[in-house]
């Protein structure tokens, strides 16, 4: 009977020093690697999040539309949704 420890016949033994693949190891550590690198970016979304606001504007002109305040905005940072509310026509 032969233990199974030592490799058989005809097995290859690696650089890893054994006769099991070395290739499902780099894999396991890549996974890792990944789910981790993944964590990472959920906690950094996560801390966005925390950091953006609301900003209200008055008496914004009628002629301005969503995408000419967008682009007025994000020259200071990334805006994320956008949403103007038309007032009244009594008001102008």
């Amino acid at each position: 009977m032969e233990s199974l420890a030592e490799p058989r016949s005809g097995d290859m033994i690696d650089s890893c020093g054994e006769a099991s693949n070395c290739g499902e190891r780099e894999d396991e550590m890549e996974e890792e690697e990944e789910k981790e690198r993944l964590k990472k970016e959920a906690i950094a979304y996560r801390e966005s999040l925390e950091k953006r606001g609301v900003i209200y504007m008055s008496r914004v002109p009628p002629f301005m539309k969503p995408n000419k305040v967008r682009t007025l905005l994000e020259e200071y940072g990334e805006i994320t949704r956008l949403f103007l509310a038309e007032e009244g026509q009594s008001l102008y």
